[in-house]
């Protein structure tokens, strides 16, 4: 496979995590940071013919309309001394404003969204989004381009008959069938155009039915969903633990605070309910049971800011029904975990669809808390997915 420019869009380019890519990027590109914590620059994956940081352009789309640099200095998450440096560089980012179709009024209780813009129907969002598509990657003399799903939780949608085959789903588009929510819009729109997609959200997106048979047809990679970053991601080594060694589990307690937007919109019970379902699965499909209780608890606090604290409580017998308990305390800027992270998965969904593969890319399953089409929820196993994908 031939090297060539490649471009990657962000839905929610302007919040912490998309300001917290386009920064590492452009920091690394110039030397002024190591590509630490980027999965594709270990030493296994050096003789593989990964786009090269340097020929990938980022853009993306947001509802907030701010500069993409004041933007990223309101969310004080990169260092003073490289924000100064990337702004003295003329760091220059691409952001198209979001078409208002298929957004719920909570998603919009952030700074700076203009309430008052005007909504369009799905289909004028789908013609707005392509036109974006076809302008950047025209503008950016691009091979072409991934886009990938940032945006704030959205509701669970109803479980109902227009997600069901694409030919039911394109009607439900044409009625402008408000069941469709904004990450489907996109969903659609990138795969039509022939983009590789993925969902870094829990919004129910690439597991619709429509969006699996279009992705199908269009021979086009998919993967997702939920970024696995923190709390998830030790739940699934340290379950795998507990299983191995025959350790019984009987309680497991999660709880999260966070201060970012994201924060603000789980506050919605509605938004909330999505998350909490991504994060609460693991354990049982793991284990292989059930009978333990289990809890996780998603707040919102807003002195901490991006500066995402998790606390669980583990509590487990051993030998002769010894009861034991392990304690974690995990803080860390959520953003900082997963920025790395939509640069791999944008460097491995391209190089999957070059290789010809199409459909969901279950091989991704490791970056993801709720992996599509993928049940076994080990992080150890879903590490060797991988490198048995990159091997072949």
């Amino acid at each position: 496979m031939t090297k060539k420019k490649i471009g990657l869009l962000i839905i929610g380019i302007n919040g912490a995590i998309g300001t917290t890519v386009t920064a590492g990027v452009k920091a690394i590109n110039s030397n002024y940071v190591e590509p630490i914590g980027l999965v594709t620059e270990i030493f296994e994956f050096k003789k593989l013919d990964f786009v090269n940081l340097k020929d990938l352009v980022i853009g993306g789309w947001d509802i907030i309309e701010k500069p993409h640099m004041e933007c990223m200095k309101s969310h004080n998450i990169i260092p003073e001394t490289l924000y100064n440096k990337l702004v003295s560089d003329g760091m220059d980012v691409t952001v198209y404003k979001a078409p208002r179709a298929g957004i719920t009024i909570h998603n919009l209780n952030v700074d700076g969204v203009h309430k008052d813009k005007k909504s369009i129907t799905i289909s004028e969002a789908i013609k707005s989004i392509t036109d974006d598509i076809n302008d950047f990657v025209s503008k950016n003399n691009l091979d072409g381009c991934v886009v990938g799903n940032l945006s704030s939780c959205e509701p669970l949608p109803e479980n109902c008959e227009i997600f069901n085959s694409i030919e039911v789903f394109e009607k439900a588009i044409e009625n402008n069938d408000s069941r469709i929510k904004a990450s489907v819009v996109y969903a659609y729109a990138a795969i039509k155009n022939h983009a590789p997609f993925f969902n870094f959200t829990p919004n129910y997106t690439i597991d619709i039915p429509a969006i699996k048979e279009l992705a199908i047809r269009e021979k086009i990679s998919i993967a997702g969903n939920d970024g696995k970053t923190g709390q998830t991601l030790y739940k699934t080594v340290i379950a795998p633990m507990l299983k191995w060694r025959n350790l019984k589990l009987f309680g497991w307690y999660s709880t999260n605070i966070l201060g970012n937007n994201d924060g603000r919109v789980l506050e919605d019970p509605s938004h909330k309910e999505a998350k909490i379902k991504s994060k609460s699965k693991v354990l049982d499909k793991i284990l292989g049971y059930s009978d333990f209780y289990h809890r996780v608890d998603i707040n919102y606090y807003p002195p901490r800011g991006d500066a995402k604290e998790a606390w669980d409580t583990v509590d487990f017998k051993g030998w002769l029904g010894k009861e034991m308990c392990m304690k974690i305390n995990w803080i860390g800027e959520d953003s900082t975990l997963a920025a790395p992270l939509i640069v791999d998965i944008t460097r491995l969904l391209w190089y999957t669809q070059k290789k010809g593969d199409y459909g969901v890319a279950k091989h991704l399953s490791s970056f993801f808390k709720d992996p599509s089409e993928n049940d076994d929820y080990s992080f150890g196993n879903q590490v060797q997915m991988l490198l048995n994908y990159l091997s072949n």
